[in-house]
């Protein structure tokens, strides 16, 4: 059974005291190499247990790896609970375990990993990740760290899913306007996320980024969803409008792809 654990006064743990590396394991699985190293470690009790978690959107695990008194830490652990390494995040916890609950006191989230099998990850806006999803084709979830694209790569579409996410004009007209649509409809009216607020940690901002490529201004400052709405069709219009996408389906029922 997980201990619960408070959130409250807890210390921000900076990123560049932090490192992941995944590759894949002998024993089968992967392993994961951490190395973490404590900002005001002496302001912290020493005996503070200190945990790892892997998650995405199908698995969780939480690894204790030591104590404050260990850092910085520099070690490889198995998290042979999560699926799926190119869609793993990491938080990181130093927790204070006095009393029935215990409380973080300082901690990290939303921490990508920065090589996959000894290659650097993809820095893109969305990460596309393979699973058997049924008898859906693809659909967009949401992690702490952005939007994730996952394809079903079951039965015959095991051996070509990779290859036709990237190069099927078909795919990259029919399918990546409507997760522009979803992934802004996300943002801006779901979340009511402001798009003046610019925190590098997060996301948003990045896909704003994206959108402002085709759309003929910036997001609007408003909580009027028919005026965000508006600005999220006009800036799909302008992304398929750059995919070439009508000529691109014309091409495939003409039997040019």
């Amino acid at each position: 059974m997980l201990r619960k654990i408070n959130y409250t006064g807890r210390q921000r743990i900076t990123r560049d005291k932090l490192g992941f590396r995944i590759r894949r394991s002998p024993a089968g699985g992967y392993e994961t190499h951490i190395k973490l190293g404590l900002d005001g470690k002496r302001h912290l009790p020493l005996n503070a247990p200190v945990y790892i978690e892997a998650y995405n959107s199908s698995s969780f695990q939480r690894i204790r790896i030591g104590t404050v008194a260990d850092a910085p830490i520099d070690r490889t652990v198995r998290f042979d609970q999560v699926d799926g390494p190119a869609s793993v995040l990491f938080r990181v916890k130093v927790v204070q375990e006095d009393g029935e609950h215990g409380q973080i006191i300082s901690s990290a989230d939303r921490i990508a990993p920065e090589f996959i099998d000894d290659a650097p990850r993809s820095k893109s806006i969305l990460p596309t990740v393979f699973d058997d999803l049924g008898q859906d084709l693809w659909r967009v979830t949401f992690e702490d760290a952005g939007p994730i694209l996952e394809v079903n790569n079951s039965g015959l579409l095991k051996d070509i899913a990779r290859d036709y996410v990237r190069s099927d004009p078909s795919f990259v007209a029919l399918v990546y306007p409507e997760i522009t649509r979803v992934v802004l409809t996300h943002i801006l009216i779901a979340e009511e996320y402001s798009p003046s607020d610019d925190d590098e940690d997060r996301w948003e901002p990045k896909w704003l980024q994206f959108a402002r490529r085709y759309a003929s201004r910036n997001a609007p400052e408003t909580e009027e969803h028919s005026v965000l709405s508006d600005w999220i069709n006009e800036t799909v219009a302008g992304f398929a409008r750059s995919l070439g996408a009508r000529s691109r389906i014309e091409e495939v029922l003409r039997g040019g792809a």
